[in-house]
């Protein structure tokens, strides 16, 4: 038996997940029969997403300097040793 999900917000204004058969999801009904139909198959509530608090940020006045490395053979030193 092969069972379809469905997300729908309840008449609380709640979200909710319902999981019902293929051949229940196929019947013709008006809007209000759907919600009794989803509330008949209620798996649960989806939750509510949390809100993040943001940390402030400091915005940068000058790109910061950062030397290349070294070319291979190429020396800094120029005195022998």
């Amino acid at each position: 038996m092969e069972f379809l999900r469905f997300k729908y917000i309840n008449s609380q204004g709640v979200a909710c997940i319902a999981e019902m058969p293929a051949a229940e999801a196929e019947a013709k009904k008006s809007p209000q029969d759907w919600l009794v139909t989803f509330d008949l198959y209620k798996k649960g509530e989806i939750p509510k997403p949390t809100k993040t608090k943001k940390n402030p940020t400091k915005p940068l006045s000058d790109f910061p300097f950062v030397s290349p490395p070294p070319a291979p053979g190429a020396s800094n030193n120029t005195s022998p040793r």
